[in-house]
């Protein structure tokens, strides 16, 4: 494989946690096996907002890899105590909250004065930074990944300056996002938003997205013919890396019940209302089944979920590593994408672990978006609308019988394809 010299530019990098680190996380350790000579240029930690942790990331980081860290300047830490979006949104800067403060000024700021996003308090060190390494080494290609798409700026910059060739990774739709109409933007600033969007999606080089959907959305932007073979725009899934996976028992045959498990958040969004209905009532027909929630769960949809079924139970955040063996050592695993504007084009990073761990999935959301495509071409378990309890529970109490008659569905070949060194191979061939 020819190797290539990469700068690539994000955001987030261990020891920062959740599914975006680890997209660039685990390409680049495979580019970096391969001979890629990879620069990470990201943010310094004690400047960073970072939404979750996982210190554990940082033993994935390749040990060719070098990896530059600049200051930021941080508005979460002005207006509130923490590292996440929602800091800006409901705090005020004396800790106390106030539904005033908090409608009025705090949205006011996040969608008028930091555009596209707060954590554009990085792109002035970041951009003097990268502009230092442009100078000190010939790269074959910047990459940028966003969320948050301020990074993107950066390399509009660096491409107008060095005309080096620039590929655009949109982990996320920008404008397009689903939460977008909640952040309060104006005509206005919405405007100036989609100006900057555009501006970089016409500059880069290449454009790389997660799923078809977002692909045709993103041509569709750039006025391109959906057959036109010569179109910029690549999609590069997200995955998992088999590496995780080694050293993990899978699923326990001869566990006693049948266990239930989900990893993520949820909220209002996610309309699970007939997904926890089905699991109530096979409860009452299978005493033993159980059901646990891991991951950052509101209390106030925790004592929702508790009135459709009192056996589920909460765990806290884990670590990437203990959360595949979870994954892998469950009956079912739950997938529920939010009921939200563009949910055909969500496809969470969490699915592809999902898929290599062999458990059936129970996926609730669009039947014709992408992660329904998936779930079905990988023979992975099946898509419900969020209406469809009774086909819900048809589907929950034959798996528990095959569960019963000791069957164990095997991992479909074509989940290989969504392995992070077969993605790695494509992005290889994306860079040229």
């Amino acid at each position: 494989m020819a190797s290539k010299k990469i700068l690539l530019i994000t955001y987030y990098w261990p020891p920062s946690g959740g599914p975006g680190v680890q997209r660039w996380l685990k390409m680049t350790k495979y580019l970096a096996q391969w001979g890629c000579d990879i620069t990470v240029l990201t943010v310094k930690e004690q400047d960073a907002s970072y939404p979750h942790l996982d210190p554990s990331l940082k033993d994935d980081v390749h040990g060719g890899i070098r990896v530059v860290r600049t200051s930021a300047f941080n508005p979460y830490k002005l207006f509130g105590k923490g590292g996440g979006q929602s800091a800006l949104a409901v705090s005020k800067p004396d800790g106390q909250k106030s539904e005033k403060s908090s409608f009025q000024w705090l949205p006011f700021l996040r969608s008028h004065v930091f555009i596209p996003d707060p954590r554009k308090g990085w792109n002035r060190a970041a951009l003097a930074r990268a502009r230092r390494l442009m100078k000190e080494a010939r790269f074959d290609a910047v990459v940028t990944s966003s969320p948050p798409h301020s990074t993107q700026l950066i390399g509009y910059e660096l491409k107008k300056e060095f005309d080096v060739p620039w590929v655009m990774d949109l982990r996320d739709p920008w404008t397009d996002i689903f939460y977008y109409s909640k952040l309060g933007h104006s005509k206005w600033s919405a405007a100036i938003d989609r100006k900057l969007e555009m501006k970089c999606l016409r500059q880069a080089d290449k454009v790389m997205v997660v799923g078809n959907q977002l692909k045709r959305l993103v041509e569709e932007k750039l006025s391109i013919e959906a057959e036109n073979s010569a179109s910029p725009v690549h999609v590069v899934s997200n995955g998992y890396d088999e590496a995780d996976f080694s050293n993990i028992e899978f699923r326990r045959e001869k566990r006693e019940g049948f266990h239930i498990a989900y990893t993520g958040t949820l909220s209002a969004f996610y309309r699970y209302g007939a997904m926890f209905d089905a699991i109530r009532e096979c409860a009452t027909i299978h005493p033993g089944l159980t059901c646990t929630l891991y991951g950052a769960i509101p209390l106030d949809v925790q004592q929702d979920l508790l009135g459709y079924f009192e056996g589920i139970e909460f765990c806290s955040e884990v670590s990437h590593t203990e959360i595949n063996a979870i994954q892998s050592q469950a009956d079912l695993l739950l997938l529920v994408i939010p009921d939200v504007p563009n949910d055909g084009l969500i496809l969470t990073g969490k699915l592809f672990e999902y898929l290599r761990s062999g458990v059936p999935i129970m996926s609730l959301g669009p039947v014709d978006g992408d992660a329904a495509s998936i779930v079905s071409e990988c023979s992975a378990g099946q898509t419900f609308d969020r209406t469809q309890k009774e086909d819900m529970m048809s589907f929950l109490l034959a798996q528990i019988e095959a569960k019963g008659q000791g069957l164990c569905p095997e991992v479909s070949q074509k989940v290989a394809a969504y392995s992070r060194e077969n993605l790695a191979k494509e992005v290889l061939k994306i860079l040229g």
